[in-house]
């Protein structure tokens, strides 16, 4: 059958092509309203699901025509076309790079693969690759599934192997953390005794009634002649304490985790 373009005629409520095995879409004559259009997929979308290639590549090409002319048709043109036809918008863009992807019909209209294969070849991005697949595809006569694997494994030489994951360190041993746990908190308790121990000499400076609020700045803020000032003196020790407290703190599913315990 030679190779025409096919008008479209009204069939019933849906316009659809006149020939159902060879047609190219005219544009020219393509509805201008977006429910037109979504009617004339619609009719070859019922087509495609006889694996119809032809029918794929025009409703591709379709799509990429409402896409470059949204002007016309709105923006997102497609994705409410697919709402329309109550479709998902992912067939309507696989079709679309499948007519991306073999933009010359005359070679479209005598590929030899169901549309099932087709989509698998589209995976692959790779011109000359996807190709060298079709053609053995279609000498051996593979199936969807079999083309599908070909694909994947293509796919699965080209991907870099996983990044190896530093190895987490064993939990500790549940005993063995609380006694360590036992000690660094009295070690924590005997420097925020010291802690108190120096700044109650301080802090009876400050008490003092006779001193002006600007005498009590100058031993806060600004320190005395053998003293540090008192706000950077706590707030350096409390960070201290705090970044010690912190290093103690582990969840209590890591610290009883079975694989990691050890007889004492």
């Amino acid at each position: 059958m030679g190779n025409k373009k096919t008008s479209v005629v009204k069939s019933g409520e849906a316009l659809l092509p006149t020939s159902a095995v060879d047609f190219e879409i005219d544009l020219a004559v393509v509805p201008d309203d977006l429910d037109g259009v979504t009617d004339l997929v619609q009719g070859m979308m019922i087509e495609s699901r006889r694996t119809s290639v032809i029918y794929a590549w025009n409703i591709g090409k379709l799509c990429q025509h409402v896409h470059d002319t949204e002007g016309k048709y709105g923006s997102r043109a497609v994705e409410t076309m697919a709402e329309k036809l109550g479709k998902s918008g992912k067939i309507l863009w696989e079709m679309k790079r499948f007519f991306n992807a073999y933009s010359d019909y005359s070679k479209v209209k005598d590929f030899q693969l169901e549309w099932s294969s087709a989509r698998e070849l589209l995976r692959l991005e790779d011109g000359s690759e996807r190709k060298k697949v079709e053609t053995r595809a279609i000498k051996e006569n593979l199936s969807v599934r079999d083309v599908r694997g070909i694909v994947t494994d293509l796919k699965k030489g080209k991907q870099k192997p996983p990044k190896s994951q530093p190895k987490k360190p064993p939990a500790p041993n549940a005993l063995k953390f609380f006694m360590k746990l036992e000690g660094d908190l009295t070690a924590i308790n005997n420097q925020l005794d010291s802690l108190i121990k120096d700044i109650l000499p301080m802090l009876s400076l400050v008490s003092d009634e006779n001193r002006t609020s600007d005498e009590e700045y100058k031993i806060l803020v600004e320190g005395t002649e053998k003293e540090q000032p008192l706000v950077k003196k706590t707030g350096r020790l409390a960070v201290s304490i705090t970044e010690k407290l912190a290093r103690n703190v582990v969840t209590l599913e890591t610290v009883f985790d079975e694989s990691s315990s050890e007889s004492p």
